[in-house]
């Protein structure tokens, strides 16, 4: 349906009061919302066709005067400008049929206080403190979302990727938060952007984000390989006798069983090279690939509960999220577990072989020498800090 002129004014003299330092109660000057005749929407009441369109526009103008929804201003009886009346904001919203910013802003509000809980934390708490504070000031929201409903479907996607502890397929999660299989592969840049703002995150593509929240695109097995004997169900398995590692599902894990373990030392390894290149009889072997998910944190448990005595390592890469992955294996394992070769002898054993940092790194290492969690690694973060230089795990010699 086309739009008649008198919505088209109406509508656009809302935009700019909503857009002013008045809506806003910044103002301290009285001001005045208006549109000059120069405005594009008078285009046709000065063309050399005026006189097919100026009846028709005076009558518009004519009318909403008479309702008191704007003011004519005029000299010498020419029209300069068409003002907004102030005094009468409520009838020009019912005029036009519109819902006034500020009523949007109040249901945001009510919203968020839905989601509002003494447990947030993280992503959701930030993400909400921030948008009430814009909305407090009746400043533009639009970075984030366009309407309640967008608004509602982000809450609800934050809170349970960051609540969500079991691994689960990628569709299968969408399917259950967002009612719709395909949602969060399409708007997933949305939620890396929103995660990597308000949390301690630097999320650079969908794979590391998804399976840090222990979402996966495919189904994911545990490689392992070591001196270890354990059963599932029926079946005894004696890892010792193979050449090489074993991949378990999470049904496996689940139903596992520990019979032996002939070492004391258990390393976690972040990169699949490494992992395979990996040969020392002294260690049981567990591939993480990247950040740790529930299941492979649960095998770690079974592990740790078999005997407290075993020390627990984890071997990196010798940058932010090296160091990262391993804080959050701690958290969520709840085991001490101790960087391996990933000090700063090592980073300058290696130094020919690094990469330079990036400002965001150099950002991120400057914030985790604040951090207590990041202890461990302080001394090789002042290293990478004064050499401006990071490292793969793939570079450093383990053959």
């Amino acid at each position: 349906m086309k739009e008649t002129f008198d919505y088209k004014l109406i509508n656009k003299l809302l935009d700019k009061y909503e857009n002013s330092s008045l809506f806003k109660n910044t103002n301290i000057h009285q001001i005045i919302i208006k549109l000059n005749m120069s405005d594009e929407l008078f285009k046709d009441y000065y063309s050399n066709k005026a006189y097919k369109y100026r009846d028709e526009i005076d009558s518009y103008l004519n009318n909403l005067s008479s309702l008191n929804l704007i003011k004519i201003n005029k000299d010498s009886q020419i029209i300069n400008s068409i003002e907004l009346n102030l005094n009468n904001l409520e009838k020009a919203y019912n005029y036009i049929n519109r819902v006034s910013k500020l009523t949007l802003y109040n249901e945001y509000l009510s919203l968020l206080n839905t989601f509002k809980n003494k447990e947030n934390s993280g992503v959701l708490q930030g993400f909400i403190f921030k948008i009430e504070d814009l909305l407090n000031k009746k400043e533009s929201i639009k970075k984030y979302f366009n309407s309640y409903d967008e608004l509602s479907i982000l809450l609800n996607g934050i809170k349970n990727i960051e609540e969500n502890k079991e691994e689960i397929l990628l569709r299968n999660f969408s399917n259950k938060v967002f009612k719709d299989s395909k949602y969060l592969a399409k708007h997933i840049q949305r939620f890396i952007s929103i995660f990597n703002e308000f949390g301690n995150f630097d999320f650079i593509d969908d794979n590391e984000f998804l399976n840090y929240f222990n979402i996966y695109k495919n189904p994911t097995f545990t490689y392992i390989k070591g001196d270890i004997i354990f059963k599932i169900n029926d079946q005894i398995i004696d890892l010792s006798k193979l050449k090489d590692s074993i991949s378990l599902t999470e049904e496996e894990i689940n139903n596992l069983t520990i019979l032996e373990i002939n070492t004391n030392k258990i390393l976690t390894i972040e990169n699949l090279t490494t992992f395979y290149y990996f040969d020392d009889n002294e260690f049981i072997s567990i591939y993480l690939a990247g950040f740790n998910n529930s299941i492979k944190a649960k095998l770690l448990k079974k592990i740790y509960d078999f005997n407290k005595n075993n020390i627990f390592y984890h071997f990196g890469d010798i940058d932010c999220n090296g160091f990262t992955i391993l804080i959050h294996l701690m958290k969520e394992t709840q085991i001490d577990i101790k960087p391996y070769l990933m000090s700063e002898e090592i980073l300058l054993k290696y130094i020919k072989y690094s990469d330079p940092l990036t400002n965001n790194d150099e950002n991120k290492l400057k914030l985790f020498l604040k951090r207590k969690e990041y202890e461990p690694f302080h001394e090789v973060i002042k290293a990478m800090l004064l050499h401006k230089c990071k490292l793969e795990q793939e570079a450093i010699e383990i053959y």
